[in-house]
């Protein structure tokens, strides 16, 4: 079934699942997405991440692909 995902939010997928298993930052993930400089990074990289999870998990509360690796930031788990 087709999944329809923001410019932003397929950027996120893009980026995290073609670095399988790599830990990256909100700073760096913003940097990877956003071209401008944002004071509010982890919120703006927490509310995208949240709403593709809730679009590509079976659980978004307990998600599969995108994981959250505490104090650190996310990673895409195949």
């Amino acid at each position: 079934s087709k999944i329809n995902l923001t410019a932003k939010e397929f950027d996120l997928l893009y980026f995290l699942s073609s670095h399988k298993g790599q830990v990256f930052t909100k700073e760096q993930i913003y940097q990877h997405i956003y071209e401008d400089v944002e004071s509010e990074v982890d919120n703006r990289v927490y509310g995208l991440v949240k709403n593709l999870r809730k679009k590509i998990e079976e659980n978004p509360e307990e998600p599969h692909y995108i994981e959250t690796i505490r104090g650190v930031g996310y990673r895409f788990r195949a």
